[in-house]
């Protein structure tokens, strides 16, 4: 029989660098891990505990029940939840100089937990917001070289 998978959906902003799968299938750079890195690690986390994480274009958000959504927070302002949404997620990891919308607390409502890196938010309403640190595995590669 079959194994049947959880859907989780990890919802990006409408980009040509995150059509499909192509989000998880990015390479190292010069020996350096890509910034999808740690989204690459997650899913592969998730699928050994039965879970299938993929973007929007292929776990639709309607049909998944947990959405994990990476610094966009449009969609969701008019986004009618359903019962299949067990719990919706925030990653803020983009500074507010470049995402400036997306930091806004009004933005924030829709979402049941924001993670992120400003203390001040996290002080102010621990509850709805929690700390994440964006990480940098510089780690050793067999291309780990430096371009000339």
């Amino acid at each position: 029989m079959p194994q049947t998978f959880t859907k989780y959906c990890l919802f990006l902003r409408e980009d040509l660098a995150a059509l499909k799968d192509d989000f998880f299938d990015k390479e190292d750079l010069h020996g350096m891990k890509a910034d999808t890195y740690m989204y690459k690690e997650l899913r592969n986390f998730l699928r050994a505990k039965g879970i299938d994480l993929n973007t929007q274009h292929i776990n639709k958000p309607e049909e998944s029940e947990v959405i994990i959504c990476l610094n966009e927070t449009k969609y969701f302002q008019t986004y009618e939840r359903n019962k299949t949404n067990r719990l919706i997620l925030l990653i803020l990891t983009e500074p507010p100089v470049y995402n400036f919308v997306d930091w806004s607390e009004e933005r924030h409502a829709y979402f049941d937990k924001v993670l992120s890196y400003d203390s001040d938010l996290i002080t102010k309403n621990p509850l709805k917001y929690k700390q994440i640190n964006y990480p940098i595995d510089l780690g050793t590669s067999s291309q780990n070289t430096i371009p000339s």
